[in-house]
């Protein structure tokens, strides 16, 4: 505990710190969540919901983005949603929200047998990769937790732009497991 009554954490001999998820949330955590309008209400019932709760968040998604930078939230009443399959909400501007956070609230309940997300919220297209800004990094190591760097070529990057390095699922990882790209 630091003297500021904060906890502080100290790297190893590698550099390597506890990741700091303190800016992991909605506008970087810190933020009271908004309370957007529920647009569509789902009640719960009997059998597997996951075709009715995704019909709502279809319906939702159709609707034109506001002021605010959404289109409305999906309701989930009290009650026991059994969900046999995956709901997907790929379009910004959608909450799906329920009422309460404790038995008798909401509770979507995982049922079959068959493992899977039981959500999953983004594009299904995944990131834009642009394979003419990717460089090498120079550091012979990054250690966990890092926040800086060192790159060959910044040229190609501006302040705000995402970048990431190459997994193994890119093409591009083999050639060059250092590289960074936007």
């Amino acid at each position: 505990m630091g003297p500021d009554g904060k906890l502080g954490y100290v790297p190893d001999y590698k550099g390597n710190r506890v990741i700091d998820f303190s800016g992991a949330g909605y506008m970087g955590g810190g933020v009271q969540l908004p309370d957007v309008q529920a647009r569509v209400t789902v009640e719960p019932g009997e059998g597997d919901a996951t075709a009715r709760i995704q019909q709502a968040i279809d319906q939702v998604s159709q609707m034109p983005v506001g002021p605010d930078g959404f289109r409305g939230a999906v309701l989930l009443k009290k009650g026991r949603y059994e969900i046999e399959g995956t709901l997907y909400v790929r379009t910004s501007g959608v909450v799906l929200r329920g009422e309460g956070q404790d038995e008798g609230g909401t509770l979507l309940f995982g049922s079959g047998n068959k493992p899977r997300n039981l959500i999953e919220i983004g594009s299904s297209k995944g990131p834009v990769i642009d394979n003419a800004s990717m460089t090498d990094v120079t550091d012979l190591y990054v250690p966990s937790g890092a926040k800086t760097f060192h790159v060959k070529d910044a040229s190609a990057y501006k302040v705000g732009d995402k970048v990431r390095a190459p997994d193994r699922q890119c093409p591009l990882y083999n050639r060059n497991r250092h590289g960074l790209y936007l």
